[in-house]
């Protein structure tokens, strides 16, 4: 199914947009719905968006010699004396951005009502946990999808996706999928920015789950307490069941407190007693996780396939999702025994006579943070680091991810990390500050590939070089052209080449 347009759907017009703040006086059909101008068939009903960089009512000329049969746009005085210059009909909301999502929802009748969605949100965590979600169930042979910055679809059969939260058309197209396939679940990332664009209106989440919140995406919200005020909005809809919260995190009392009274809320944490879904007698193996689960629907001994404490975090939170969702305690536990690591997440590499290898997308100073500590527990030489940082991003959190490392590691090889359009060299320079008084020793080779190639090959077997930043993904990106490029095949490839005296 193209995601950017549903053909074989007819609706007459005036249904679709019945009860919405928009007059339609003709009596009109389409057959599909597009939000670029670009994938515009005839029939479509093209819905133009203002967007941070363009807006889409430069692109109705496009739709309409492409086949659209109408357009919905949202309202401004210029395109109001406009409107009647096409030759097909252009309708006029206020506030499309916000009602777009109901809209299509509607369009796709509602896919959302038809699977039961856990949502995922917070800075860290999202992509495993709502993995970790969906091998639990699939593992109880219970049917479950995900979607989110690794894809869509089934765990088996990923479909790629270009952004955590895809367009509100992107999401609903995807839901009618899982729902004709008779899906179950599907666990779903919800990030801040999908909110604040509207991309997650018109879906029914029954859960949804608050892992962290730590300094991240400003360049879009602009302060912490907008950036929390964003993610609150997900607790605060009055049909969601069940809010499941990390206790650990600072920013957990503000959330609690914005979650809806109908709401059942359920509390996670590493250690807290007070917490509804807690873990003691915590040890740290060499190849995974032993602890008591505590929860709500008794206490179990679980024994855990993963490393580093934020591993089992979001561990904690997967088990908080079923339990709620009716899953005995027992059955839960003994699938965790089969957990597999998210790829790029904490991905490890490396053999007898070779150093660990970490693999893992931490990309702001707190999700570093963690990732180094988590290390630290499993290792018994030194942590070597290599990173970089993203340009065209938040600026300000450069410095911090190098005061991460110096606190939490021994070594550091300081390189690129999509640098996009600013000048790796000016990003790296922004970096180093955040060393001003680390002890660690600091390396700089720009050169990705070979600052990998220098941290492994220098390391003894028994240290852990952990590669920060990109995880799974598979290009780097430079003036705005995306080269092929992965952290685990350069790090594959590396370690062939090891050879300790």
């Amino acid at each position: 199914m193209n995601t950017q347009q549903v053909d074989q759907k007819t609706w007459l017009l005036q249904a679709l947009l019945s009860g919405f703040d928009v007059v339609v006086d003709v009596h009109l059909t389409i057959t599909g719905i597009a939000l670029d101008s670009r994938q515009v068939k005839p029939g479509d009903l093209f819905i133009a968006l203002p967007g941070s960089r363009v807006n889409g009512h430069q692109f109705i000329t496009q739709a309409v010699e492409r086949g659209a049969v109408a357009v919905l746009a949202e309202a401004n005085s210029v395109l109001a004396e406009t409107q009647h210059d096409y030759a097909i009909p252009v309708f006029l909301m206020q506030n499309l951005s916000t009602q777009v999502g109901s809209i299509i929802s509607r369009y796709f009748h509602n896919p959302s009502e038809h699977i039961q969605v856990i949502g995922v949100t917070g800075t860290n965590g999202k992509t495993s946990t709502s993995h970790f979600i969906a091998q639990l169930f699939s593992a109880l042979n219970i049917s479950a999808g995900v979607m989110g910055t690794l894809g869509y679809g089934m765990l088996d059969a990923l479909n790629a996706s270009l952004n955590t939260t895809p367009s509100s058309l992107v999401i609903q197209s995807h839901l009618t999928e899982l729902v004709q396939k008779r899906v179950a679940y599907l666990a779903m990332e919800a990030s801040s920015h999908g909110v604040e664009q509207g991309r997650l209106v018109g879906c029914k989440f029954e859960t949804m789950i608050f892992t962290n919140l730590s300094r991240d995406h400003l360049d879009f919200h602009g302060t912490m307490e907008a950036y929390a005020q964003s993610k609150a909005k997900l607790f605060a809809w009055p049909e969601l069941k069940h809010a499941i919260i990390n206790l650990d995190d600072d920013y957990a009392a503000f959330i609690k407190h914005s979650v809806a009274e109908t709401t059942e809320q359920i509390t996670y944490s590493l250690s807290n007693a007070s917490a509804d879904v807690y873990a003691s007698q915590i040890q740290y193996l060499p190849h995974g996780i032993q602890c008591l689960l505590h929860t709500p629907w008794g206490s179990v001994l679980a024994n855990i396939p993963l490393l580093g404490h934020f591993s089992l975090q979001n561990v904690l939170a997967a088990v908080a999702a079923l339990g709620c969702h009716g899953q005995p305690v027992e059955r839960i536990v003994d699938a965790l025994s089969a957990l597999k690591t998210v790829p790029g997440r904490m991905e490890y590499f490396g053999e007898e006579n070779q150093p660990t290898v970490v693999v893992d997308y931490a990309h702001t100073p707190d999700a570093l943070t963690h990732l180094l500590k988590a290390v630290r527990l499993h290792s018994r030489g030194k942590v070597v680091c290599v990173f970089g940082c993203g340009g065209d991003r938040d600026s300000g959190k450069r410095p911090l991810m190098a005061e991460a490392v110096a606190q939490c590691a021994d070594e550091c090889v300081v390189t690129s990390d999509n640098p996009r359009t600013e000048d790796p060299s000016a990003i790296i320079n922004d970096i180093m500050p955040g060393f001003k008084h680390a002890q660690l020793q600091v390396h700089v080779e720009v050169d990705r590939a070979k600052a990998i190639q220098e941290a492994i090959l220098a390391a003894r077997p028994d240290d852990i070089v952990v590669v920060a930043g990109k995880g799974h993904e598979d290009y780097q990106e430079v003036n705005g052209q995306r080269y092929p490029y992965s952290d685990l095949v350069q790090v594959a490839k590396v370690l062939k080449e090891y050879a300790y005296d």
